[in-house]
């Protein structure tokens, strides 16, 4: 059992995945089954490491639950338990950054470090990594850097949510806490984490002592690593203020010698932070020339999927619903070519492969900018065509996009439509925003009076 997990889910694989991106594939997690004391209990460990191979998470969490109750029940005395092995928990931790619902994510990751905690299984930098993920999205602040300081102190975290009422047995809580084999240190994955948190929250002051923070960490990344100036020109971007002092900070991000020549080249993911930037902060001519000119002034060619996502947004922003239809017109267009592209015409294989990976599926934040431009338009067939179409093809609807067709529907008056779509949004436990709660009680007075 622990040789196949080892091969499967060795930690090293977990701290080499992306950021968090676009949209969270995963469903909710069913109700703990039922589950009586049989003689293969112990054993049920397989099934939790089919459902990680299947990538489920949801049977991945419905397999561990009852695996770990099963193991309850199996105690033999004070200092015995049956557990599984260290890498299935980092596995089954793993797979809840991708949970759709962050705040049901949180809950059962805290669960996992509790049940590795009271097997006096260390964490190892994968294990701290995952659950700093999982806090970042859910907007967990306090928890993220609690964690991030139990990563640099080398101890377990503190879990500060619901998992935390959970009383630890007596036997268990004064076993000493377990330690790993050597000192951890955070990685530049680490930071990275910590400091996308930050700047999604605006806090430009607190993402920039942490980047200070990386560089006494990693010098190295002083010149190599440009995603940190893209994160930082993103807090900017996300500050309530957004005042001329950002744009300004983001102009000159852009412009000076860190961005162009201090990496040796001019990073995609720079000019797409860029743009979105400009474009948040009130300059939507700026944001456009940049994002026309990726090629002719910096030398990147072609646009990635992130990029399309920049200029979509700042098209949200100003209102632009034609230059947000024709970027996406323009998306599909060049999926097409890319699709077309052949041997013949000089470009390798893995070139054609790559290009097709870039142009996979659109992001689902540009296809709920696009139907947010349209319902503010008052155009409700496509907003419920781009929802039954482009995004329920690519990607797993989340709050925010059955809130957008929810409020179509009651726009044109279908409150029955909109009942569907709220009873669906129930069901996935999302929680429903105040605002939609009201319109909803308002559509639903209306159709009595009348």
């Amino acid at each position: 059992m622990q040789r196949v997990t080892r091969r499967l889910f060795a930690p090293e694989a977990a701290v080499s995945r992306p950021l968090p991106g676009a949209s969270p594939h995963a469903l909710r997690p069913l109700r703990r089954p039922t589950s009586e004391r049989t003689e293969y209990a112990p054993a049920s460990g397989p099934y939790v490491v089919a459902a990680l191979r299947a990538n489920d998470p949801r049977a991945v969490w419905t397999a561990y639950k009852s695996v770990m109750s099963n193991a309850a029940t199996w105690r033999k005395d004070a200092q015995s338990q049956v557990t599984l092995p260290p890498l299935v928990h980092s596995a089954v931790l793993a797979s809840l950054v991708q949970h759709l619902i962050p705040s049901v994510a949180v809950v059962h990751a805290e669960m996992v470090i509790l049940n590795m905690k009271s097997a006096r299984i260390p964490l190892s930098l994968a294990d701290y990594n995952n659950l700093i993920a999982i806090y970042m999205r859910n907007g967990d602040l306090r928890s993220l850097m609690d964690t991030f300081r139990s990563l640099l102190d080398n101890t377990y975290p503190s879990l500060r949510n619901r998992v935390s009422a959970i009383p630890v047995p007596p036997h268990l809580a004064s076993l000493p806490l377990a330690t790993p084999p050597r000192k951890i240190t955070p990685n530049i994955r680490s930071f990275h984490l910590v400091l996308t948190a930050h700047a999604n929250a605006g806090r430009v002051s607190e993402t920039a002592a942490i980047l200070e923070q990386l560089h006494a960490f990693h010098p190295t990344s002083v010149t190599s690593d440009p995603v940190s100036l893209a994160i930082m020109i993103s807090a900017h971007a996300n500050s309530s203020r957004r005042s001329a002092e950002d744009l300004k900070a983001i102009r000159h991000m852009l412009n000076s010698s860190a961005a162009r020549s201090q990496f040796g080249f001019t990073d995609r993911r720079i000019l797409d932070a860029a743009v979105r930037g400009l474009g948040l902060c009130g300059d939507f001519e700026g944001a456009k020339e940049l994002f026309q000119s990726y090629e002719s002034k910096y030398g990147v060619g072609g646009y990635s999927l992130e990029s399309i996502d920049a200029m979509m947004a700042v098209c949200e922003v100003h209102g632009d619903l034609e230059m947000g239809e024709a970027l996406l017109a323009d998306y599909f267009n060049i999926r097409r070519r890319n699709d077309r592209t052949s041997p013949s015409d000089g470009t390798s294989k893995n070139q054609q492969l790559s290009k097709k990976r870039i142009f996979a599926m659109p992001l689902l934040s540009t296809v709920k900018a696009l139907m947010k431009l349209n319902l503010a338009a008052g155009n409700s067939v496509r907003v419920l065509d781009l929802f039954h179409g482009e995004l329920r093809d690519t990607q797993l609807p989340d709050r925010e996009s059955y809130e957008l067709v929810i409020r179509c529907y009651l726009n044109d008056g279908h409150l029955d439509e909109a009942e569907r779509f709220f009873e669906k949004m129930h069901e996935r436990g999302h929680k429903v925003n105040q605002d939609l709660l009201e319109a909803m009680e308002t559509a639903r007075e209306t159709a009595k009076v009348a």
